[in-house]
């Protein structure tokens, strides 16, 4: 992450594959959305980490500003060679996704161990 560490966001490195955990918040401000864009793209991307799972297990809501964001960070990962991949949606993230007609710009799974396989099978 920085060197001040979010208390809501944690960050696991399993072998080339980057982790990024949002915990213990459920809904996403744009201040929050900035801040985890900018984990993302300039603490792992920019460090040469592409394949970057995002764990947004208790969000249960995301302002438009994030749905953008996510879009351009895959962008950056899959010009890097990665991709992003998000997984623990809850039924409201999955709807929003799904209404804004972006489900199909993202790899999605449904918990985080087959979205850190999911890297191994696309080898």
């Amino acid at each position: 992450m920085t060197a001040k560490e979010l208390d809501w966001l944690e960050r696991e490195d399993l072998g080339d594959v980057t982790v990024i955990r949002v915990k213990e918040l459920h809904k996403l401000d744009e201040a929050d959305a900035r801040q985890l864009h900018d984990i993302i793209s300039n603490a792992v991307l920019a460090a040469g980490r592409s394949r970057i799972v995002l764990n947004l297990a208790p969000v249960d809501w995301l302002p438009s500003v994030s749905l953008a964001n996510l879009v351009q960070l895959d962008r950056k990962a899959q010009k890097a060679k990665g991709r992003l991949v998000l997984c623990c949606l809850s039924s409201m993230i999955t709807h929003l996704l799904g209404v804004t007609h972006l489900t199909p710009m993202f790899f999605i799974c449904a918990d985080e161990a087959a979205a850190v396989q999911s890297f191994a099978k696309a080898e």
